[in-house]
């Protein structure tokens, strides 16, 4: 839900249009779609999110199938071996250059 909060965060401040966020979490992908306000320990985070979503244009929010989100398995790998989070705009990081034909590619795509 962090990841997906981040995500948000960046489009609504560098982009401001139309997004798709994608994860391989169905807990995430249903309570940012359509999930209850509760009390929870991510009501905080959740809370952000949706706020942040409906500074956009539109949003579309999805499940994806892990085995199709090689691009995101390979980041969050190079973050856990850097222990920093970081953001690219107009590049590619090295790791990510493999599975990126592949996810764009991909069946549900």
């Amino acid at each position: 839900m962090l990841a997906c909060l981040e995500g948000i965060r960046l489009t609504v401040e560098w982009i401001k249009q139309p997004m798709i966020l994608e994860s391989d979490c169905a807990n995430a992908v249903n309570m940012l779609k359509n999930g209850p306000m509760d009390r929870s320990l991510l009501w905080h985070i959740l809370s952000e999110a949706k706020a942040k979503l409906n500074l956009l244009p539109s949003a579309r929010i999805g499940k994806i199938y892990r085995a199709d989100n090689g691009v995101a398995h390979s980041l969050a790998q190079l973050a856990l071996k850097s222990k920093q989070s970081t953001a690219w705009r107009f590049q590619v990081p090295v790791c990510a250059c493999e599975p990126l034909p592949r996810d764009c590619n991909a069946p549900g795509v």
